[in-house]
């Protein structure tokens, strides 16, 4: 992915990515609902009430990937979207799977709160890697979304050389 430049267009380019998928979402008819947060830290938080990433484990011929949670493997490795296999979404305006996994290598920071299958989860990463586990909070009828639906919150923070150079 060729986001332009670490200034204020590749800046714009990282957050367009990240609103891309919720968009998607939204004209696939999973999406009513998405929210675009600029953040006073310089952080973004891009909340839609689609699906959301899938957290199970992910079946895969690579050992290395088989096991993980799908979540990690979509924020980590290119073409690993939903996108990518052609069959998920009859029009799309993202990346087909590299958009948020380099948002998330372009990132200091990305945290993924992710309601499905009735509970809360969250996900971590700095500069691309994967910190700690998947964690589950919250029980079954705590913590779901406002609507009751699967939704997705993601926040990052871009690196510090979209902030040094203008």
């Amino acid at each position: 992915m060729y986001i332009g430049d670490t200034g204020v267009a590749g800046l714009h380019h990282l957050v367009h990515e990240v609103v891309d998928n919720a968009i998607d979402e939204a004209m696939a008819g999973y999406c009513r609902s998405i929210t675009v947060r600029l953040n006073a830290d310089g952080s973004c938080t891009v909340i839609d009430d689609g699906r959301g990433f899938p957290v199970g484990p992910m079946v895969h011929e690579n050992p290395e990937l088989n096991g993980k949670p799908a979540i990690e493997i979509c924020l980590t490795v290119l073409h690993a979207g939903g996108k990518f296999d052609r069959g998920s979404y009859k029009v799309s305006g993202g990346l087909h799977g590299v958009g948020v996994s380099v948002v998330n290598a372009l990132s200091e920071w990305v945290v993924v709160d992710v309601w499905r299958e009735g509970h809360r989860h969250r996900m971590r990463f700095e500069r691309g890697q994967t910190i700690g586990a998947l964690e589950i909070l919250g029980g079954e009828h705590q913590d779901r979304n406002e609507r009751g639906r699967s939704s997705r919150t993601r926040r990052f923070s871009p690196t510090h050389a979209f902030a040094t150079r203008h």
